[in-house]
């Protein structure tokens, strides 16, 4: 694996720590999540390199923008995979989270809802559903 770089973003829902390598983004955490994540010794802080994240998001926030256009590295379980897959499949402002975890995989909507807080690019792709 390449090395992992990372920075952080304020934003209006708190602070987000990004990260990921030269290829895609690996990780969107909450700071003020029980989740988040710390970066690790050997990744390398590097503001730069999610500069395109950066400027989406901003764009995202200020509600320029509906669709995130950045190379994610989704990585989970294979249920993981599922719900994430469904939640991108959504277009912005519906609120189909109910129908689309049914309709792609026959499982609960909770249990979808609780994969859905597992994975590190949540804001990328639940600005389109109800997470």
């Amino acid at each position: 694996m390449s090395a992992v770089y990372y920075t952080m973003f304020e934003s209006p829902v708190g602070p987000l720590l990004l990260a990921g390598d030269s290829n895609a983004l690996r990780r969107v955490s909450f700071e003020s999540s029980k989740r988040s994540a710390i970066p690790r010794a050997d990744w390398k802080q590097n503001r730069a390199a999610f500069a395109e994240v950066i400027r989406q998001l901003q764009a995202y926030f200020r509600g320029e923008l509906k669709e995130f256009d950045v190379p994610l590295a989704m990585e989970g379980t294979e249920f993981q995979l599922r719900v994430w897959n469904a939640l991108r499949a959504i277009r912005y402002g519906e609120n189909d989270f109910l129908r689309a975890t049914r309709r792609t995989h026959r499982q609960s909507p909770g249990r979808a809802r609780r994969g859905t807080g597992e994975r590190e690019q949540s804001i990328l792709s639940s600005c389109r559903a109800i997470a």
